[in-house]
């Protein structure tokens, strides 16, 4: 932890590294400077921690040489100034308008007719932020750079790799506590509260990113999760899970069912380890997104599985405060054309819905190295568990 600054999480060399490779940036597309809404892009420069990012908008400023301006609500200066790194900030009251307020900031900065960089593809930058923004700034050119810091902070460094491995295990502790918690008779709030109690016990943090626990049919449903129903003999029970430590994120994907499993349910099952290990044989620096996807519905396809599975295989999994998806950052996806990098963090999830019966499926959060990944681990093996 960096001496004289409260509880940061890194050293601040650290801190110092991001910001070069962010200015850097910056320069090859020739930006004066930039605006970012997003909390995780915020926490990631300078450590700056809140929840309240998503009720009052909030923009750093980076310039092109490294200076910052944090303008944000009144509330939250104390976070900013005595609990982030080396971080200036500005509050505006709550009847104030913020986007004037941010234009403000812009002009403290000098960059009031620079060519300044703004993340478009945010939910916090809202119309009237952007219409105010606009009017307070007529003379800046504003080029929209989404992604960008998001692409930054897809290769980890060792001691954010080092929280992600902490995660792992918390999560293998919610999930072993949420399976053993299945029974004919249980219900979803029994299996949720196990799953809590062990994760926090294990030393996570808070997570944002909900916890997706789903029985019988409900387990069908994309992002469905307890509603409290009592769970059936031969019902499927679907877990998605996730652990934060220091607000680094590890997730994991298992089934469970309450009795003996089907033979579809075991096919099902068997055909998503599959296309998880395929996955893991091409995964590695060099490598195409795409191509990577590819791999999973191979896979699934040989199996006769490949009409059910109708999403991505995978994506760039890192900081949470409102999910642990790294958006704008690595997609595993049937389009793209990123490259596989050494030290990105992606969530690996190969499962796969059956209208109307269950969702079965395993998944892994796994780093790429140098030469290859490797799957962290949580001490939850790859089982369609029956209880």
């Amino acid at each position: 932890m960096a001496e004289g600054v409260m509880a940061l999480p890194f050293e601040t060399a650290e801190y110092g590294g991001r910001m070069d490779r962010l200015t850097d940036a910056m320069s090859a597309r020739g930006l004066d400077g930039m605006l970012t809404f997003v909390q995780e892009n915020q926490y990631w420069l300078c450590g700056y921690e809140t929840t309240g990012f998503h009720s009052f908008p909030q923009a750093l400023i980076v310039t092109a040489g490294g200076s910052k301006l944090l303008v944000t609500r009144q509330l939250e200066i104390e976070n900013a100034t005595d609990n982030a790194f080396a971080l200036p900030a500005v509050g505006y009251q709550d009847d104030e308008d913020p986007g004037l307020a941010i234009a403000r900031g812009l002009a403290e900065m000098g960059l009031s007719t620079g060519k300044v960089g703004l993340e478009k593809k945010t939910p916090w930058v809202t119309v009237q932020v952007y219409e105010a923004l606009l009017d307070s700034a007529p003379d800046a050119e504003f080029s929209d750079c989404s992604g960008m810091i998001e692409l930054l902070r897809s290769v980890k460094s060792n001691a954010e790799i080092a929280y992600m491995r902490e995660a792992a295990r918390c999560v293998g502790a919610a999930m072993r506590a949420g399976v053993d918690a299945v029974h004919a008779g249980a219900t979803e709030f029994e299996v949720a509260a196990a799953i809590s109690h062990a994760r926090i016990a294990a030393g996570s943090h808070f997570t944002r990113n909900p916890t997706y626990v789903a029985s019988g049919a409900r387990s069908a449903l994309g992002h469905a999760s307890w509603i409290g129903r009592e769970i059936e003999k031969g019902d499927a029970v679907f877990f998605e899970v996730g652990a934060n430590v220091r607000h680094y994120d590890s997730a994991l994907i298992r089934c469970a069912v309450a009795g003996p499993a089907t033979d579809a349910m075991k096919a099902c099952h068997e055909a998503s380890v599959a296309a998880l290990e395929s996955v893991l044989g091409v995964l590695k620096p060099g490598a195409i997104a795409k191509d990577v996807n590819a791999a999973a519905i191979a896979a699934f396809d040989r199996r006769g599985f490949a009409g059910l599975f109708d999403h991505r295989v995978g994506y760039g999994i890192g900081i949470e405060f409102l999910t642990w998806i790294e958006r704008g950052g690595l997609s595993l996806d049937s389009g793209s054309t990123q490259v596989v990098q050494p030290g990105m963090t992606v969530h690996l999830i190969p499962f796969f819905k059956t209208a109307g019966m269950y969702s079965i499926g395993v998944s892994e959060t796994v780093l790429v190295t140098e030469t290859g990944n490797e799957v962290f681990e949580t001490g939850c093996p790859r089982e369609l568990f029956e209880r």
